[in-house]
């Protein structure tokens, strides 16, 4: 999948689980803040390569820098995910850099607005970011991987199940990435394409309005979940052997 030497083999002559990233190259859209800054180190962590789409150029140079300083090959780039233009420019670097690609971590999403306060404008907005540029991502890095195989990963919500008011135009974009990931994992599994979807609750990131000293007692209550919960579940989805397939993963606060 990689140019990388493979990770040596386990006493019973299977890959060390640890080592199965080592090397891989990963692509993590929004994986600047929240969730995707916590998959990115993750990745960092198990070895991997790593380039990062943000929004904005401070906070993707901040990101690069610190996963470089720790001594990952992180790369990245600014671009607007619901851009057909912009991620084809992405994809036109990941191949001038790296000749392919292993995984897609589809995370970069949007803040739902209360249906009433929203208009028109902002629900296309929402929908073609947090829908249509997981689409179009799964379309340029499935035809990358589909001579030898690869891994997509689409960060969803458990809203897309629990459909609660009133953000209905976001419950919307994330039922959408729901029924593309299921239909997503049929249509690529022929080439050796896995496909996760990975529906958390309520996380702690910068799309949550509400005071630090809030979210601190809602995690003393085990009423919110961290980014690093998250990044676990998707490296565990990806260190699986390569026989075994995770569709779905979801997660919620105990409480």
């Amino acid at each position: 999948m990689s140019d990388a030497a493979p990770p040596p083999p386990a006493p019973n002559g299977q890959p060390q689980t640890g080592r199965r990233l080592a090397g891989r190259r990963v692509l993590v859209t929004g994986g600047t803040s929240g969730i995707g800054l916590a998959v990115s180190q993750a990745l960092a962590e198990h070895q991997a390569r790593v380039f990062l789409i943000g929004r904005t150029a401070t906070t993707l140079e901040t990101a690069v820098h610190d996963l470089q300083a720790g001594g990952c090959d992180a790369l990245g780039m600014t671009a607007d995910t619901s851009s057909p233009h912009d991620l084809r420019k992405v994809f036109g670097a990941i191949d001038a850099q790296w000749q392919g690609l292993d995984v897609l971590v589809n995370n970069a999403s949007l803040r739902g607005t209360p249906f009433w306060d929203e208009d028109e404008t902002q629900a296309d907005q929402l929908m073609r970011v947090n829908a249509g540029g997981y689409v179009t991502c799964a379309h340029l890095a499935a035809r990358r991987m589909r001579q030898q195989g690869g891994h997509i990963v689409n960060i969803g919500s458990l809203s897309a199940e629990l459909r609660d008011g009133p953000y209905a135009s976001y419950v919307a974009a994330k039922s959408a990435v729901r029924g593309f990931s299921m239909a997503l994992g049929r249509t690529v599994r022929g080439a050796g394409i896995k496909v996760t979807l990975i529906e958390p609750g309520f996380v702690d990131t910068p799309m949550i309005d509400l005071p630090p000293e809030d979210k601190a007692q809602k995690k003393r209550r085990h009423e919110m979940l961290e980014p690093g919960d998250v990044a676990e579940a998707v490296i565990f989805c990806l260190t699986r052997a390569p026989g075994v397939d995770v569709p779905l993963l979801q997660l919620q606060p105990l409480h």
